[in-house]
Formats: C-alpha cells, structure tokens, sequence
C-alpha cells in the first residue's frame, strides 16, 4: 500500500527536478510509514489486522436474524454514515505517531470501526466494545495529533469518532459504578 500526496512546491528549496516552477503541483508516492516494508512501495499490513481483531467483532443482534432486514431509521443510519465509508486503507493508522512506538494501541481505524456499530441502533455488544476501546491502551492513549485525519483520503476524522468513544465509555463508567436505584428512596 502506498500513500499519495498533492504537493505544492511553494518554497524554492522544494524545487529539485528539472523544469519546476514554483506554484506548480507534483503528486508524491510515499511508502505507508510504521508498516513493515515488503518490496519497493508494498507494505505489510498484518499490524493493522491484529489490531482490529483485538477490539472489533461482528454484527450481534438482538433477536435472531429476519427474513428481510433489520429496519434501520434514516436518523439511525445517518450517525453511522461516515464511519461506514471507511475503505479501511490504513493511511490513519500509519500515520499515526502511537501506532509508531505502541504495538498494543489499536489505532484510529480500529477505533472508527468500533464506532460504527457501537452507534449502530440494531447491535447489542456495546457494553462489551466500550469496555474493549475504554481499556488502558485504547481511546485514552489517543493525544488527538489529527494525523490521521490530514491523511485519510475519504476525509473521514477519526479522532472525532475517538472523542465520541471516550465520551461514551466515561459515561458507561459512571453507570457501572453507580449502585442500583431502589424502589423507595432512603429517610
């Protein structure tokens, strides 16, 4: 996999091929960087498969599967939209400065896919992919670098969607750690 970049050549230090002018663009082929490399451009993509299978799971439904599908409200599907069109390149995650130095973190796109069906209204496994995300090395560990989101190129955020995990995980805490409502209040 190979990252490709728009560069604008706006300094005269930037200018080392022949014929290039200042204000021109070049489009810059860069390897994955934090990927192991295999040959020229091709990088290996196994870190980012072993971290999404520490956190993601499939689909769990809450009763067995319809005939047809699962009815889904235009709302509903509008808070997952964006995570969906994730095309799970791993540009996020190897540019990604934790993923660099930590091999537990998961990384952004592990976590943008946690997202999706943690908001996803048909799946029950929240609690348990909260816990997953919410753990030392997960969310908490994000130092909102927004690397990620300059290199996707679906401009997807997923440090927005790491926002919305941590929140979402605090307030799984507190619930948990909350006792059980009585029927008749304490005098």
């Amino acid at each position: 996999m190979a990252k490709i970049t728009r560069k604008l050549f706006d300094r005269s230090s930037d200018l080392n091929p022949r014929n290039m002018r200042l204000g021109m663009y070049a489009w810059l082929i860069q390897r994955l960087s934090g990927l192991y490399l295999v040959f020229f451009l091709l990088t290996h993509i196994t870190a980012i498969a072993q971290a999404n299978l520490g956190i993601i799971k499939g689909f769990e439904a809450q009763e067995s599967y319809p005939e047809k599908e699962f009815i889904q409200t235009p709302k509903d599907r509008e808070a997952i939209d964006t995570a969906i069109d994730c095309i799970d390149c791993g540009a996020c995650f190897s540019s990604c400065p934790l993923t660099w130095t930590d091999p537990k973190y998961p990384g952004p796109a592990a976590f943008v896919k946690s997202y999706r069906f943690i908001a996803d209204t048909r799946d029950t496994g929240k609690s348990e992919r909260l816990k997953a995300v919410g753990c030392e090395d997960g969310v908490w560990r994000c130092h909102t670098v927004f690397n990620c989101a300059d290199s996707c190129p679906k401009s997807i955020n997923p440090t927005n969607f790491i926002q919305q995990l941590k929140r979402k995980a605090t307030k799984l805490s507190i619930l948990q750690l909350r006792p059980p409502q009585s029927g008749q209040a304490d005098r």
